[in-house]
């Protein structure tokens, strides 16, 4: 893995002070790839630059930026190519290194650059000039493991895996966005392809950025349009989404077969590395089907990393110790206190460069910590939820559905006023919703759902809602300009089962911009690489051919991997509640952080940027016991990245 960062100005635009700027950009990502660094140049216009974290050929030859034979390509990558030594196998090429990296280059002296990327299996972020024909593309792998932001800034086009890496360049001037603050309130993450910088985006997953390097003709500072294409700036996919094939006919027993058959493969290309490798083990069904393949299908030997917690309701890691037993797998676990993590908290406007305010980032980053200490690489589970319905969500909705659709939607907003008012009511309602489900509606979803009853008018909307900490944003923000619901009607349009399309939309969504953000900045800030084999795209085909009730079945999600792993393990391994990395913050924030939290969110920290209704803010302080907990969560994190790059 490693970090890639550049831009391109008018030719010779104040060089002296360039160079100097990449190298600031290139010293931010250091962390990317602490193993060596590399810049290149081109007409004093174009400058890339490169951190490289040594996984494939260890040596000086597969340093970068590097360039084809022919001298028409130079590359800056971030990433591993799964694939590379079979595509190798196409070409005939004159090679200097076993990097995969070059392998990019051999290709692309043999095939168009939408060609070889589609080519490619595995996760990337690039940059790659045509010297010959002066054109500069960027790219993403399929998924969205890997990061990439671009944008402009006083006529300069900026490009890199961090967005702290742009901001340290002068030439870029940092405008907040709105939109980013009101899709954080909102969603806890900021969605693709707004950033929390006004003229600076992330470029979407399967996509390509073309542009000339003449910056006169694309110098404008706003895209208004991510679907246009003119002669000098496009962004296209490189393939065609992957699509639904509900036909498929064949039997559950028969679809297992053919998805070991595909998960081995996978498994045994992620293990592609000249050092260690290990793999995530939470005791959860992805992580441990991994583990699990690893182990009985492969001759590599590996380590595993758990993380649990010392307040049992949020531990799962016996579960984990469990089957690292039964397998034999060694197993690192760190036990984590209420200090080890409330000591993370100050750093995460540097880990994450851009407000985020998902909790379990928390002890995402302890373990990678804890891997980062013994191992270079690890195998996470990744994408097991979104393809193959592993959120409660997806078997939720309807059955919540069925329950509010009975109450007029005028009288919601007053039943649950009362509810959530009434102390006793509420534990009247807590009561009843642990007995139909006590490890589905733990006491602050429960909260979430009440304080969301008002406006949900549909199951839609009830889907939508499940996603966000609020659904009146208005109410909070001072600059209410933008409503990302709308997003969603086309999944629901395009799909015939509406489980289908939350999956679709959560794959898209959530997964890119929440799972995938929090694991890689998590891991890079310790610098550590982590493969997800779900994401492999044979697996997310096959996904997509297996009807719902091979995945979702009697009110349970993951049923096709459940029944491979019952092959391997006793059932009481497997089924089980899906936990997660939760974290008490209402209990921190009420106690331990309380104070800390209302310095940081006092009224003259507020009113500094006036994003926020500091009334609003500081009454949810008041009552945090009937807050949304993750609500304030979201302010505060903001707070505290603002304070870090503003102040």
């Amino acid at each position: 893995m490693c970090g890639i960062t550049g831009f391109v100005t008018e030719a010779n635009f104040h060089q002296d002070n360039s160079i100097k700027y990449l190298d600031k950009m290139i010293s931010k990502i250091h962390h990317r790839g602490p193993d060596s660094s590399g810049k290149w140049i081109y007409n004093n216009s174009l400058y890339f630059g490169h951190t490289r974290l040594s996984i494939q050929d260890l040596s000086v030859n597969a340093n970068q930026p590097m360039f084809s034979n022919n001298g028409q390509f130079c590359i800056i990558f971030n990433g591993e190519i799964y694939n590379h030594h079979e595509l190798r196998k196409q070409i005939n090429y004159n090679w200097k290194s076993s990097s995969d990296t070059e392998t990019i280059l051999g290709l692309l002296e043999n095939y168009s650059f939408s060609n070889v990327v589609n080519k490619l299996e595995g996760m990337f972020a690039f940059a790659c000039f045509d010297i010959f024909n002066k054109k500069l593309y960027l790219t993403r792998d399929y998924a969205g493991e890997k990061p990439l932001y671009f944008g402009w800034s006083n006529n300069v086009f900026f490009f890199s895996s961090e967005l702290k890496s742009i901001c340290v360049n002068n030439y870029f001037q940092k405008k907040l966005n709105p939109d980013a603050v009101n899709s954080l309130i909102q969603y806890s993450y900021i969605k693709t392809p707004l950033t929390i910088f006004e003229n600076l985006y992330k470029l979407a997953p399967n996509k390509i950025l073309e542009c000339s390097l003449d910056i006169n003709k694309y110098k404008n500072n706003k895209i208004i349009n991510f679907n246009e294409k003119n002669n000098y700036f496009k962004i296209y996919p490189y393939e065609n989404n992957i699509t639904n094939n509900f036909n498929n006919k064949k039997s559950l027993i028969h679809q297992m077969d053919e998805f070991s058959i595909l998960f081995k493969k996978t498994i045994k290309s992620c293990f592609i590395s000249d050092v260690p490798v290990g793999v995530f083990l939470s005791g959860g069904i992805d992580s441990t089907l991994t583990s699990v393949f690893a182990k009985q299908h492969t001759d590599f030997n590996f380590e595993s990393f758990s993380i649990g917690f010392e307040n049992l309701n949020y531990d799962e890691s016996r579960y984990a110790s469990k089957i690292s037993n039964h397998f034999g797998i060694i197993n690192h676990k760190l036990i984590l206190s209420p200090s080890d993590m409330q000591n993370v908290i100050p750093k995460l406007p540097l880990i994450y460069d851009e407000p985020f305010s998902d909790s379990s980032q928390i002890p995402t980053f302890l373990l990678s910590k804890l891997a980062s200490s013994k191992v270079k690489v690890v195998l996470s589970g990744d994408g097991g939820d979104e393809l193959f319905g592993g959120y409660n969500r997806y078997f939720n909705t309807q059955k919540l559905w069925n329950v509010i659709k009975f109450f007029p939607f005028k009288l919601r907003n007053k039943i649950s006023q009362v509810l959530i008012t009434n102390n006793s009511l509420f534990i009247f309602v807590k009561y009843l919703a642990k007995i139909y489900n006590p490890h589905i509606f733990s006491d602050e979803k429960i909260l979430k759902i009440l304080n969301k009853l008002k406006t949900i008018k549909d199951k839609k909307t009830l889907y939508l809602s499940m996603l966000k900490e609020i659904n009146d944003v208005q109410k909070n923000t001072n600059h209410f300009t933008n409503n990302f619901d709308s997003v969603f009607d086309d999944y629901f349009n395009k799909s015939s089962e509406f489980i289908d399309a939350m999956m679709r939309y959560d794959f898209d969504t959530y997964l890119n911009d929440d799972i995938l953000v929090k694991v890689d900045r998590a891991s890079m800030a310790n610098s550590l690489e982590v493969r997800a084999p779900f994401l492999n795209k044979e697996i997310i085909k096959f996904s997509r051919s297996l009807p719902i009730n091979h995945k979702i079945y009697k009110g349970g999600g993951k049923l096709i991997l459940k029944e491979i792993l019952n092959s391997y393990l006793p059932n009481s391994f497997i089924n089980r509640p899906k936990m997660g990395f939760g974290i008490p913050l209402r209990e921190w924030l009420s106690n331990d952080l309380n104070s800390w939290m209302k310095d940081i969110l006092s009224i003259n920290n507020l009113n500094k940027h006036n994003l926020f209704k500091s009334e609003t803010i500081i009454e949810m302080i008041e009552n945090i016991n009937s807050t949304s907990i993750n609500k304030l969560w979201s302010v505060l994190v903001f707070q505290m990245w603002y304070m870090e790059n503003f102040e």
